[in-house]
C-alpha cells in the first residue's frame, strides 16, 4: 500500500517501532501523537497513528531488525517511525527502504545511518541527529562542580553493541579527561548498587528501562550519599532533585514536532531522503539550588547568572514593592528626611522659647545663716536666722522679644519649607531609584536572552559543522561570543545588585532585601502619566503655553522660594525689631514678698525703734515697675546695616531662585518631551533589528550568510533592545524630573486631587491667554465644577 499523494482516504497508517518496554519510550509516542494531533487538525483522517507502539523489541539488535523488516513488508504500514538505539541500529543495517521510515533520535557514526550533507541521501530514510553532545554536557557539568572526577552512567542493555564503549565515551569526551563508565540495570536499587560510593559526580546517561516509579527513588539516593548528578532526562528530573541539566523543558517537544512535519511532508509526496537531518539542541543550564545545598556544592556566580535556579531562597524572596510602597515606606523612614523632620520640631522649640519671655517668671528662694555674734544686731542680722523670699517678674512689653517671636516663627516657617523640599527629594531620588532597579533588571534580562540565544547559534553552527557544511572554526567563534555573553551577564547582574542596595538604602532597611517589583505605569501603583496630555506636547503652540503653565505652577508649588520667603520674612521680623527699639522701651513689672520665720542667737530679740532707724519686721512686701530704654549702642547699628545687606542678598537670592525653577521646568519639559519621542523610535529600530536577525538566522542555517554576518545582525538586535528599553526608562525619569520641577508628584495624589486637567485639552485651539486660563481653572480647581452649572469648556 503506497503513501497518499494528497490528503484523503484511506488514511496513511504509521507503524511505531521501539526497542523494548520502556516508560521513556511510551512518552515519546503519546508527545508524536499529540504533535501530529495538533498539526493536521486542518485534515483529520490524513494519518492513522497509533495509541501505544505497534511493535516493541527485547532490547536486542536481533528483535529490532525483526521488527523493522516486518513493518516494512507489512502492507497495513504506510510510514514506519523507529524510535530507540537498537531500532535505528537495524534501520542503518537494513540495505533497500521499501517504505519511508523516520528516525526521530539518531546517531549516525554509531548507528551506521547515511549522510548525504543536510539529509540522509537514502531514499525513504529521515532522521533528527543531536542526540548526544557529551563533551558540551561534561563540560559545562565540570564547570559548575569545579572538579573533572565523574562516572557515566548508562542501561547495560546498550553496552555490547557498542564495539568499545569506553573508548567510544573518550572519544565523545574530546579534550576533556573522560569519565569511567558504568553499566547499570534497570532499577534504582541496581542502578545504586552499580555507582561507587566514592565517585563526586555522576552523569546519568540514557536509562530507557528504568520505570518512572524509579526514577525519584534513583535520584533521592545520590542525593543522600552527597553525589552531584547530571541528569540527561531533562528538567523534569531536575524538578524531582537531580543536581543539574542542559536539556530545555521543550527539548523533546521540539524533536517530535520536527517528525511530525516530516510525516505530513510524507504524506505530500516528498522523498524523506531530502528532508533536513539536522537537529539544533538548545541549552537552558538547569542547577537545582536545595540539592546544591544539601550536597553541600556551590556553583560559581558567572555560572549562576546564566542559569535557571530552581529553589533558589534569593528567587522570589521578599514581598512586592511596588513604586508607590517604596515612595511611601521612604517618606516614613528615610534617615535624611527623618534628620530635616526634625529642623522643624527644633524650630517649633524655639517659637515656644521665645513666646515664653511674655510668661511671668516666678521664683521661691530660702536662706539660711549663722554669723558672728560679734556683728549680730537687733537692727539687722541676728546670730541665726531662717528666711525665704516669694517673687514674680512680668514681662509687660519688649520689641525685641516680639519681633523674636515673630522670627522664631519664620525660622519655623522655613524649616517646614525645607522638609517639603527634602519630601520632593526624597521622592525624586526614590522614583529614580526604584526606575534604575527596573532598568537594570531588564537589561540582565536582556542579556540572558542574548547569552541564550547565542548559545543556540552555538548549537546550528554544531549541526552545520556535524553535516559538513561549516568548519570548527565557527564553533570557536561561537564559544568566543558566549564567553563576552558571559561576562555582560555578569556585569549587568552586579549592576541591577547595586541598584537594589541603592533602593534599600533610601527606604532605610536592610540594604541587601530581596524584592519583586510591579509594572511602574500602573496606575494605582506607579507613577501617573495621563496620556491625554501628551496633546499638548505635539505642536509648538500648545507646547508653548504647556511649558508656561506648568512653569507658573513650578514657582506656586516651589518649597524652596517658599523657604527664601520665610527667611526674608524671618529677617525682616528681626529688622523692625532693632529699629524700633531705638525709640521703645522694654516694660516690666516685678513683685516679691520677704519672710523671717526664725531668728536665733545674738541680736534675735526685736527692740523699739530708735530714732531714724526703722523698727525691724518679719514680712517685707514691693512692687516694681521697670522701664528700660537703651539710648546708644553701636552695635545695634552695626546689626541693622548687617541685616539691610543680607535682605538685599536674599531678595537676589529670590530672585534667581524663581530663574532658576522656570528654567529647570522648561528644560525638564522639552527634555522629557524628546525621550518620549525616542521611546517609539527606538522600539522601532528594534523590531526592525529583530525581524534582520530572523532573516539573518534563518540564512544561516540555510548556509547563505556566514557567521560573521550573524554575529553582527545578533549584536544589533541585542544593542538596538538594550537601547528600547533605556529609551523608555530616560523617559520615565525624564517625567519624574519634570514633577520635581513642578513640586508636585501626580502619583502621590488621587484622583480628586490631581484636578481635570484632562479637560484643558479642549481649548488647544484657542488663543493663548485662553488657554492658560482654562489651564489655571483645571489644575487648581477640580472640584469647583461639581458646584457650577457651567460645562468646563465655557469657564
Amino acid at each position: 500500500m503506497g503513501v497518499p499523494s494528497a490528503y484523503g482516504a484511506p488514511p496513511a497508517k504509521v507503524a511505531v517501532l521501539t526497542d523494548g518496554p520502556s516508560d521513556l519510550f511510551e512518552a515519546s509516542v503519546q508527545l508524536l501523537r499529540s504533535e501530529l494531533d495538533r498539526l493536521m487538525s486542518d485534515r483529520r483522517g490524513a494519518v492513522a497513528f497509533p495509541a501505544a507502539p505497534t511493535h516493541v523489541g527485547d532490547f536486542t539488535l536481533r528483535s529490532a531488525r525483526a521488527n523493522l523488516r516486518s513493518a516494512l513488508s507489512d502492507p497495513r504500514y504506510d510510514i514506519v517511525v523507529a524510535i530507540g538505539f537498537f531500532a535505528g541500529l537495524a534501520v542503518g543495517a537494513e540495505g533497500v527502504l521499501t517504505k519511508p521510515v523516520v528516525v526521530p533520535f539518531a546517531a549516525p557514526e554509531l548507528q551506521g545511518l547515511p549522510t548525504g550533507g543536510r539529509a540522509s541521501g537514502k531514499r525513504n530514510l529521515a532522521y533528527l541527529t543531536g542526540l548526544l553532545d557529551l563533551e558540551r554536557d561534561l563540560r559545562r557539568f565540570r564547570e559548575v562542580l569545579r572538579q573533572d572526577e565523574s562516572v557515566f552512567v548508562i542501561d547495560e542493555v546498550l553496552v555490547p553493541n557498542l564495539k568499545d564503549t569506553q573508548e567510544f565515551v573518550n572519544r565523545s569526551a574530546g579534550t576533556l579527561s573522560p569519565p569511567q563508565v558504568v553499566p547499570v540495570g534497570a532499577t534504582a536499587e541496581a542502578i545504586l548498587a552499580g555507582i561507587p560510593t566514592g565517585a563526586p559526580a555522576v552523569y546519568l546517561g540514557p536509562l530507557v528501562r528504568l520505570p518512572r516509579e524509579e526514577i525519584q527513588a534513583l535520584i533521592d539516593g545520590l542525593n543522600a550519599r552527597g553525589q552531584a548528578t547530571y541528569a540527561s532526562g531533562g528538567r523534569s528530573w531536575v524538578e524531582m532533585g537531580a543536581f543539574s541539566t542542559l536539556v530545555p523543558e521543550d527539548e523533546e517537544e521540539r524533536r517530535m514536532r520536527r517528525v511530525a512535519l516530516m510525516v505530513k511532508d510524507i504524506l505530500r509526496g516528498e522523498d524523506p531522503g531530502t528532508f533536513d537531518i539536522g537537529f539544533e539542541r538548545q541549552t537552558e543550564l538547569v542547577l537545582n539550588m536545595a540539592t546544591a545545598r544539601s550536597i553541600r556544592v556551590s556553583p560559581r556566580f558567572e555560572l549562576m547568572t546564566e542559569a535557571t535556579l530552581l529553589d533558589d531562597d534569593a528567587e522570589g524572596r521578599g514581598e512586592p514593592l511596588s513604586l508607590r510602597d517604596a515612595v511611601d515606606a521612604a517618606l516614613a523612614r528615610n534617615l535624611d528626611l527623618g534628620a530635616s523632620r526634625q529642623n522643624v520640631a527644633i524650630a517649633d522649640s524655639r517659637v515656644r522659647s521665645a513666646w515664653s519671655a511674655f510668661l511671668p517668671s516666678i521664683a521661691l528662694t530660702g536662706d539660711a545663716t549663722w554669723i558672728d555674734p560679734d556683728v549680730a544686731s537687733a537692727f539687722f542680722d541676728a546670730e541665726r536666722q531662717l528666711s525665704y523670699t516669694g517673687s514674680v517678674e512680668q514681662l509687660i512689653f519688649s520689641i525685641r522679644d516680639v519681633q523674636s517671636v515673630r522670627s522664631s516663627e519664620a525660622d519655623k516657617r522655613s524649616a517646614e519649607a525645607g522638609v517639603s523640599t527634602a519630601e520632593l527629594d526624597v521622592v525624586s531620588d526614590v522614583a529614580g531609584a526604584y526606575l534604575e532597579v527596573l532598568r537594570t533588571r531588564t537589561s540582565e534580562r536582556i542579556s540572558r536572552e542574548n547569552l541564550r540565544l547565542t548559545r543556540t547559534n552555538l548549537a546550528v553552527a554544531e549541526v552545520r559543522v556535524q553535516v559538513g557544511t561549516a568548519s570548527r572554526d565557527e564553533l570557536f567563534r561561537w564559544q568566543t561570543e558566549i564567553a563576552q555573553s558571559r561576562a555582560d551577564v555578569i556585569q549587568a547582574s552586579a549592576t541591577r545588585n547595586q541598584a537594589e542596595i541603592a533602593l534599600n538604602q533610601l527606604l532605610n532597611r536592610e540594604v541587601e532585601t530581596s524584592f519583586t517589583t510591579i509594572d511602574p505605569l500602573d496606575v494605582k501603583m506607579g507613577l501617573v502619566i495621563e496620556r491625554a496630555l501628551l496633546v499638548f506636547v505635539e505642536d509648538p503652540f500648545s507646547f508653548e503655553i504647556f511649558r508656561d503653565f506648568m512653569a507658573r505652577e513650578a514657582k506656586r508649588n516651589a518649597p524652596e522660594r517658599t523657604d527664601l520667603e520665610a527667611e526674608i520674612a524671618s529677617l525682616e521680623a528681626q529688622l523692625d525689631g532693632q529699629l524700633q527699639q531705638l525709640f521703645i522701651p522694654t516694660v516690666s513689672a516685678q513683685a516679691s514678698v520677704t519672710d523671717t520665720p526664725l531668728r536665733g542667737g545674738e541680736g534675735s530679740e526685736a527692740i523699739a525703734g530708735v530714732a531714724g532707724i526703722p523698727e525691724r519686721v518679719d514680712t517685707q512686701w514691693m512692687l516694681g515697675l521697670n522701664l528700660n530704654f537703651e539710648i546708644f549702642n553701636y552695635v545695634r547699628y552695626a546689626e541693622i546695616r548687617e541685616r539691610r545687606q543680607t535682605l538685599r542678598q536674599l531678595s537676589l537670592q529670590l530672585g534667581s531662585v524663581e530663574l532658576a525653577i522656570d528654567s529647570r521646568v522648561r528644560s525638564a519639559l522639552h527634555q522629557s518631551s524628546a525621550s518620549r519621542a525616542a521611546v517609539s523610535l527606538s522600539e522601532e529600530a528594534a523590531e526592525a533589528a529583530r525581524q534582520n536577525l530572523s532573516l539573518v538566522t534563518d540564512r544561516y542555517r540555510k548556509g547563505t550568510v556566514d557567521v560573521v554576518r550573524l554575529i553582527d545582525a545578533q549584536t544589533e538586535s541585542f544593542q538596538a533592545g538594550l537601547n528600547a528599553a533605556n529609551a523608555l526608562y530616560d523617559f520615565l525619569g525624564d517625567f519624574v524630573e519634570v514633577e520635581r520641577a513642578v513640586g508636585a508628584f501626580q502619583f502621590m495624589k488621587n484622583q480628586e486631587q490631581r484636578g481635570d486637567l484632562l479637560a484643558a485639552k479642549a481649548c488647544t485651539r484657542r488663543t493663548k491667554s485662553s488657554l492658560c486660563y482654562c489651564f489655571l481653572i483645571k489644575w487648581k480647581a477640580p472640584t469647583a465644577r461639581s458646584t457650577s452649572t457651567k460645562s468646563p469648556s465655557k469657564s
